[in-house]
């Protein structure tokens, strides 16, 4: 059964407390001290409204960040519990709280009594037989979409009235507690679709990427709750009967010894009956995907770019190749100062050579895609990595979503028009451009390998930070501070391998060079602010097909 639509629901509103009949309870809504708390409150199909406790922005806590105060303490309490003589020594002054995570958004219930209160979650209906069984609460709980609060001589039913994508609501606690939420990390997130999964202190909520839209299976995605502290974390289901050791929880268990700052980590395994949830931190900011990076700072583009590089190193470090290096698995947990972390290992492998097709296409390497080929040779793990991170970098500065039609009628073209505008790159001067130019190789061989980009990329950052402070650097951890200053240009100092060094030192290309700019070259001088047009590629691409026949029939 759904949970009933309410009538007149404000955009501030957060709680409503409807009292049990003929009880303290309707006492407490009576009294004049929580008048200004008090609202008539209806469903769609109901004639008749109920006067229910409504905690609203509207009308808010002495502070917000502690919430709503309940107890016997007239003064001190927003919403008083009335003074009944027979009940009133069985409530404290502060006898519970109700307010927010200041981190996660996520609605809380605190006890503050040694007597303690009482709470269970219940169904959408009112059927009893549907509800836990009351628990004891000393500490604090998280408060799902219907929650029975009770303590000595009162019982209210606390309903969530609005959804968890509600955006004006979300703006509006953002503003209260000064703290952002993002993506699909919404303050509030009561479950949809059925009650939550409760396992090992977890509340399985709502799902975030769902893999089959009928069964819950092999990979979805859900908001997961830590009961006690309303922390949000992810949390990746994998039914066992499909998989039951999946290689990501292989390699996330294997790294649980050796943390570090750029890799998400494994904060618990639930074991669901036939599912297993792996439970993860969630990033307040989504991931890289999300966001306008090309309007970044070159600082915070090579700060990023070190980040990514310092994980894909350390993976490679513990013998681990991601195979799946994209925007959307890569984590921003802040954004200035940037903390990226690398996540989803469901298609890494410990082994250096493989054959398998796996990862996305338009970020795998060429020969992973040939690898569906019938007598294809096995690929290095390693420098598949290093080409999707350069085609990563490179979508700082251009918008590969144009390049991407390409593949489904010229095939390897693709990856071609990547390596020429990654080549245009070398010709800006700053160095990360340049770095990209060394990674976007066809040739595997003549690729960088991650550890390689991540030593380039620690001298280019600390020639970087010589204007912005020096940076703290080790295995484990990233430079951390703020990058709100623009970068200076820089003279190209990156030591390029003699067959990448098609420019002098004053980023001019030598004559006859690949990259110099002919009537039939691709593209023109390249900074780091300015996308190639894609009329400029389809041109070169054709013009090369054209010039490469002719010689063909010449011959």
């Amino acid at each position: 059964m759904s949970s009933p639509t309410y009538v007149g629901v404000k955009d501030s509103d957060v709680l409503y407390l409807f009292p049990a009949p003929e009880s303290p309870a309707e006492e407490c809504v009576k009294h004049p001290s929580n008048r200004r708390y008090v609202r008539p409150i209806r469903t769609f199909d109901c004639a008749f409204a109920t006067d229910a406790i409504v905690l609203s922005f509207e009308v808010p806590p002495r502070r917000l960040s502690t919430g709503w105060k309940f107890g016997s303490n007239e003064g001190e309490t927003d919403i008083f519990l009335g003074d009944n003589p027979s009940i009133k020594q069985l409530i404290s002054g502060t006898h519970f709280t109700i307010g927010f995570n200041q981190n996660s958004g996520v609605l809380m219930l605190t006890n503050h009594s040694s007597i303690g209160t009482f709470i269970r979650s219940r169904a959408d209906d009112d059927d009893d037989s549907n509800a836990e069984p009351l628990r004891r609460l000393y500490f604090s709980s998280v408060l799902e979409r219907r929650t029975q609060i009770v303590l000595p001589g009162y019982n209210f039913i606390a309903v969530v009235p609005r959804s968890s994508d509600d955006q004006t609501y979300q703006a509006l606690l953002t503003a209260g507690l000064r703290s952002p939420f993002s993506g699909y990390m919404t303050p509030i997130t009561p479950p949809e679709g059925g009650p939550p999964v409760h396992r090992g202190g977890y509340s399985i909520r709502n799902i975030i990427r769902k893999a089959h839209p009928l069964n819950r299976t092999h990979v979805d995605v859900f908001v997961a709750v830590r009961i006690s502290t309303g922390d949000k974390f992810v949390a990746k289901c994998f039914v066992k009967r499909e998989n039951p050791e999946t290689r990501e929880m292989r390699f996330l268990q294997l790294l649980e010894d050796r943390k570090h700052d750029n890799i998400i980590r494994l904060e618990e395994i639930l074991d669901a009956g036939e599912s297993i949830y792996l439970v993860m931190p969630a990033s307040p900011r989504g991931d890289l995907s999300q966001h306008e990076y090309l309007q970044w700072s070159e600082s915070q583009k090579t700060h990023t770019a070190l980040q990514i590089l310092a994980g894909a190193e350390f993976l490679h470090r513990s013998g681990i190749f991601h195979r799946d290096i994209k925007p959307e698995n890569l984590l921003l947990f802040t954004e200035n100062p940037v903390n990226i972390k690398i996540a989803d290992l469901g298609s890494a492998t410990s082994q250096a050579l493989a054959n398998d097709l796996v990862g996305t296409e338009n970020y795998a390497a060429p020969e992973v895609v040939l690898a569906s080929n019938a007598g294809s040779s096995p690929y290095r793990t390693n420098l598949v990595d290093s080409w999707s991170i350069g085609v990563v970098l490179l979508t700082f500065y251009n918008r590969i979503e144009d390049y991407r039609n390409i593949r489904l009628f010229h095939g390897d073209g693709y990856h071609k028009i990547l390596q020429m505008v990654a080549s245009n790159c070398a010709r800006s001067k700053m160095e990360l451009p340049r770095l990209v130019a060394l990674t976007v190789v066809i040739e595997p061989e003549r690729r960088l390998t991650v550890a390689q980009c991540f030593q380039q990329c620690k001298n280019i950052w600390d020639r970087l930070a010589e204007n912005l402070g020096p940076p703290i650097l080790s295995q484990a951890t990233i430079p951390n501070r703020p990058l709100g200053a623009g970068s200076a240009d820089l003279p190209p100092t990156l030591d390029l391998p003699s067959e990448f060094s098609y420019f002098d030192r004053d980023g001019t290309p030598p004559p006859g060079s690949p990259n110099t700019a002919t009537a039939g070259s691709i593209g023109t001088r390249l900074e780091a602010s300015v996308s190639l047009s894609i009329d400029s590629i389809y041109e070169g691409l054709y013009t090369s097909a054209s010039a490469t026949s002719d010689v063909d029939r010449d011959g």
